[in-house]
């Protein structure tokens, strides 16, 4: 009987929890696609820029004429033409 109730607990913790996990990496893998889709990259990511790999941020998106949004901390990288 003490095994039931324990694996019954295991199970919904389980349940509990895991979604969280799921919606985080979602939001990862979106915010990574959106960046390779559109050339708008969220502060963090790492992207190849000739032969050089950089890490999003303010100092490296300005460097580089491309367009930061402070509120919501993305670099756009479209060309401006």
């Amino acid at each position: 009987m003490k095994i039931k109730v324990l694996i019954i607990l295991i199970t919904l913790i389980i349940l509990i929890l895991l979604p969280d996990k799921i919606r985080k990496m979602d939001i990862a893998f979106s915010e990574l696609n959106m960046c390779f889709d559109i050339s708008v990259c969220k502060e963090g990511i790492t992207v190849g820029v000739g032969n050089e790999s950089i890490k999003i941020n303010k100092e490296n998106c300005e460097k580089y004429n491309w367009t930061w949004d402070d509120e919501k901390k993305y670099c756009d990288m479209r060309s401006k033409d």
